[in-house]
C-alpha cells in the first residue's frame, strides 16, 4: 500500500544477489528496514530482511544478534497469514537456515520442521516460482536430503535458465552433492559456480570444501584464500556455530577441512 516502500525494496533486490559485496547486502538490509519504517506491515520486506541476515551470516560478518533479528523477520512475516509463496518460502527458508550455536550445546534457531511446512504451502501454491524451489532445495540439503534438494534446484534452473541468481542455484546443487557423498559431483558445481559468478564467496566455500573431502589440500588452500579475500570474516569457529546443515558429522568434519586450509580459528 506504500509505493514509496515498495520502491525501496527494488532498490534492495540487486544486494541479495549472488557475488554482492558485503558492502551492498549491508545496504540491501539498510533498505529494507526503511521500507519497513515506512510501512510496518510489510510482510514481503519483513521476509527479504530474514533473506538479507541469512546472507550477512554466510558471509561471515553475522552473529547471534542477526540470527534474532532474521528470526523475527520471518516469525512477523509468516503471522501475517498472508498465503503469497515469495514470503512463504523466503520467511521459511530464514527459519531453517538461522541459527547459532553456544558453547557447543545451547541452540538458537535452526527450526527445520517450521520451515519445511511454510515452503511446502509454499510449494502448493506456486510451484513454478524460482525462489520457492529454490528455497525447497536449501532445506533438504540441509537436513541430509541431497536428492530430493537437487530436483528442486534443477526444476528451478529450468524454470529461469538466465536467472541472474543462477549461480546460487549451482552452489546448491553442489552442497547437495556434498551431504549425499559425491564429492567429485560436488567440486565441478563450485567450479561452475565460480565461472558463473567469481565474487560469489559461496562458490569458492563449496570448492574449498569439496577439495578437502577429496584430500586435495593445497588446492584447497587456494579456494580458501579466494573465499577469505571476498569474505574476510569467515573463521572456523563462526562457521561451525551457524553452519545450518542438520548433521553434526558433516560439520565437524566441515571444520576439520576448513582448518586444514589455513582459514582462521
Amino acid at each position: 500500500s506504500n509505493l514509496q516502500a515498495y520502491d525501496l525494496l527494488l532498490r534492495a533486490l540487486p544486494g541479495l544477489m549472488p557475488g554482492s559485496t558485503i558492502a551492498g547486502k549491508d545496504e540491501a538490509l539498510s533498505i529494507i528496514r526503511r521500507a519497513l519504517e515506512m510501512d510496518p506491515r510489510y510482510s514481503l520486506a519483513k521476509a527479504l530482511g530474514a533473506f538479507a541476515c541469512m546472507h550477512r551470516l554466510a558471509d561471515g560478518h553475522g552473529d547471534a544478534e542477526d540470527v534474532k533479528a532474521g528470526l523475527r523477520y520471518a516469525n512477523e512475516a509468516l503471522s501475517d497469514n498472508n498465503d503469497n509463496a515469495g514470503i512463504l518460502a523466503c520467511a521459511g527458508m530464514a527459519l531453517g537456515s538461522l541459527g547459532y550455536r553456544a558453547l557447543g550445546f545451547r541452540v538458537l534457531g535452526f527450526r527445520y520442521d517450521e520451515a519445511q511446512r511454510a515452503i511446502d504451502r509454499a510449494l502448493s501454491l506456486s510451484p513454478n516460482l524460482f525462489m520457492v524451489r529454490y528455497a525447497a532445495g536449501l532445506i533438504h540439503s540441509f537436513v541430509g536430503e541431497g536428492d530430493a534438494a537437487i530436483e528442486h534446484f534443477a526444476r528451478a534452473m529450468r524454470l529461469s535458465p538466465l536467472d541472474p541468481g543462477m549461480s546460487a542455484l549451482i552452489v546448491g546443487t553442489g552442497m547437495a552433492h556434498l551431504v549425499s557423498g559425491r564429492y567429485d559431483e560436488a567440486l565441478a558445481a563450485g567450479q561452475r559456480a565460480v565461472q558463473e559468478s567469481p565474487n560469489f564467496a559461496s562458490g569458492h566455500r563449496l570448492m574449498l570444501v569439496a577439495l578437502g573431502y577429496l584430500g586435495r589440500i593445497e588446492e584447497a588452500k587456494l579456494a580458501a584464500r579466494r573465499m577469505l579475500e571476498l569474505a574476510p570474516g569467515i573463521t572456523v569457529s563462526r562457521t561451525e556455530s551457524v553452519s545450518p546443515f542438520k548433521d553434526p558429522e558433516f560439520r565437524k568434519r566441515s571444520a576439520k577441512i576448513y582448518r586444514a586450509a589455513g582459514v582462521p580459528k
